[in-house]
């Protein structure tokens, strides 16, 4: 794992276009769970592919990063996702003055907890300007605050992306596409 809450990541990654197969996570009783557990702004992580992947942990999770508030530019995530509270399946928590552009998460997500949380197939919790992304997964569990795209967005805005898939028994109320 790169960066996590002691000593976060603040440097810029180029994958270079390559791809990562096979990248294996589990921590279920642990936060910030991710290939980058925690990357801070001026964080730049761009032009990577994450294949056959899973990501196990308690909060703030995704199989790229846990938390962010840096820019991720042209990645995609493929593989499963487990996750309680704020969870997505490239980002659990994504915050300003971040931004997602041109990314792609295509997962199944089994959003874990009892408690309120917010889980969505590419971002848990939003607060930056998603761009030209995509979301495929397939969802279950949860309690509320569950999306396709993203779970819950307090700021931010979302332009030209979209999700498909499906989210079945997930959550009790604010539940959407």
């Amino acid at each position: 794992q790169i960066g996590h809450s002691h000593s976060p990541f603040y440097g810029s990654f180029d994958g270079n276009s390559k791809t990562i197969t096979h990248y294996h996570l589990s921590n279920p009783l642990m936060g910030f769970q991710g290939m980058f557990g925690v990357a801070l702004h001026p964080a730049e992580i761009r032009d990577l592919t994450i294949t056959d992947s899973s990501v196990a942990g308690a909060v703030f999770n995704g199989i790229l990063a846990g938390h962010t508030t840096g820019s991720v530019d042209r990645v995609t995530v493929a593989g499963t996702m487990t996750g309680g509270y704020h969870s997505g399946g490239m980002i659990g928590l994504a915050r300003a003055p971040g931004s997602i552009t041109d990314c792609s998460a295509s997962t199944i997500f089994s959003h874990s907890g009892t408690f309120n949380g917010a889980g969505g197939g590419l971002i848990g919790n939003s607060g930056v300007v998603i761009r030209r992304s995509l979301a495929a997964s397939t969802m279950t569990g949860g309690v509320n605050y569950m999306g396709g795209l993203v779970g819950y967005m307090s700021t931010g805005m979302i332009l030209d992306s979209m999700s498909s898939g499906s989210i079945g028994n997930a959550g009790q109320q604010r539940v959407g596409g």
